[in-house]
């Protein structure tokens, strides 16, 4: 009698097994698995599906097992915002952060977040070029989507496409029965998100070396922006500085900052153009929204416990245009650094190939810290209206004192290359081209001249 129950059981398991739609099999391609799961949906369901392209929820189709499509568009209060890491110039982070954000939101069932927020306006195209990208490689190698995977479904397309866009990301995120397990406050992502802190906190203003406060010292500090940091005050008296911290608008910092005093940005300064006040208070700093840590990490920066070593990804111009109060890629520290030894390895672009520039940048200073190299291409003489300079490589170098290292960049047609908005096209002029290298913009000791066919 059991032999006959075993018999029938796998009987009866066998057709089940072989029954498994090919849209839930894994082995198979993807889009194999959405074809099929297309033609199982009946018109009704492309219908409710279709519409849910529109929202930060889709509904999924119950009847063939196809959960829910969450979005999170709120920012993560423990990391940098995608925008405030920018000032880091350093692309590692924003794997690290897309990677860590993965790691929440498969903790809370989230299936696509959307820190990746387009550049604001002013922040240099080529810097969020190469920054966010990283990012967006960090969330998804967990399974779990970026805002930019989403949106487009919104855009006018066949219904069918847009179902097929959708249905290819609920395959690779909300029904990847791989996707690792979620994790949220693990040490490892509160060390991540000090590390993404201190390396976003950018150094403007230090006037006769007021920074670092020194201990017993007591100072004003005004926080002029939307994103109070709670708990500097408290941060910097377990450092032994008694601080006067105070939460103000644009308007009421230039009121009524004045000598000796810091002020500190936790928005983008860069569209303001009223700039009297700095010439008033000593010391300026810009650090947009930090995240959790960010009041300990500020205290640190202020202390002189760790390095500014943040760089602005967008100019201050101020009134005049011409002449910003503060260049792109600037930023101070407590350290100083030199270039030397600029080398080209030829003075011909090759229609495939780079030419490859190299410093040496050194540590010149008497403590450990970061600088970032700059290059910046100009276009000698050009008939498109350009740009006098385009940033085209960058690298953040952490050296001890006295310490060297050797920095390359590749420039080749891809460098050179601009939008020309009459013939809507990428156009690459030939002629004589200038690459200087330097620690901003308008900070370029160093430079060599090329020629390209």
């Amino acid at each position: 009698m059991k032999t006959l129950l075993l018999i029938l059981s796998l009987l009866l398991t066998v057709p089940l097994m072989a029954q498994t739609p090919p849209y839930l099999d894994e082995n198979k391609p993807l889009k194999e698995r959405v074809d099929d799961a297309l033609q199982r949906m009946t018109p009704a369901e492309k219908e409710t599906l279709a519409q849910t392209c529109f929202q930060p929820y889709a509904s999924g189709v119950p009847r063939l097992g196809i959960p829910p499509f969450v979005i999170d568009t709120t920012p993560n209060p423990l990391f940098p915002s995608v925008a405030s890491l920018l000032a880091s110039w350093n692309p590692e982070l924003f794997r690290m952060l897309g990677s860590y954000s993965a790691e929440q939101a498969l903790y809370r069932r989230i299936d696509a977040i959307g820190d990746a927020i387009p550049p604001r306006q002013g922040e240099d195209p080529y810097l969020v070029g190469l920054m966010l990208p990283p990012y967006a490689e960090g969330v998804r190698a967990y399974g779990v989507a970026v805002m930019d995977d989403f949106t487009p479904i919104g855009a006018p397309q066949p219904q069918d496409e847009r179902l097929r866009r959708l249905l290819e990301l609920y395959l690779q995120t909300s029904m990847n029965r791989q996707r690792p397990l979620g994790f949220v406050g693990t040490g490892q992502q509160l060390a991540a998100a000090r590390t993404m802190a201190e390396e976003s906190v950018v150094l403007l203003k230090n006037d006769h070396g007021i920074l670092p406060l020194q201990k017993g010292a007591s100072c004003r500090i005004w926080m002029v922006g939307s994103h109070p940091m709670e708990g500097l005050r408290q941060a910097l008296e377990q450092q032994g500085v008694q601080a006067d911290c105070r939460d103000v608008s644009f308007e009421e910092a230039t009121r009524m900052a004045g000598p000796g005093d810091i002020v500190v940005f936790t928005d983008n300064c860069s569209d303001r153009t009223e700039t009297g006040f700095l010439q008033k208070v000593p010391a300026v700093l810009q650090v947009g929204e930090l995240g959790a840590e960010g009041a300990d990490v500020l205290a640190n920066m202020l202390v002189g416990q760790g390095d500014p070593s943040g760089r602005l990804p967008f100019a201050w111009k101020g009134k005049d245009e011409k002449a910003p109060h503060f260049a792109l890629g600037y930023g101070l520290g407590y350290t100083t650094f030199e270039l030397s030894n600029i080398t080209q390895s030829g003075r011909e672009i090759p229609e495939e190939g780079d030419i490859l520039v190299t410093v040496t940048v050194t540590n010149t200073g008497a403590r450990a810290g970061a600088t970032v190299v700059q290059c910046y291409i100009h276009d000698i003489k050009t008939s498109l209206p350009k740009p006098d300079r385009s940033l085209q490589g960058f690298k953040k170098v952490f050296l001890q004192p006295g310490e060297q290292q050797d920095v390359t960049f590749a420039v080749n047609v891809d460098s050179v290359l601009f939008y020309d908005a009459d013939s809507e096209a990428w156009v690459a002029e030939p002629g004589f081209y200038t690459a200087y290298i330097g620690f901003a913009m308008d900070d370029t000791p160093l430079k060599v001249r090329f020629h390209l066919k």
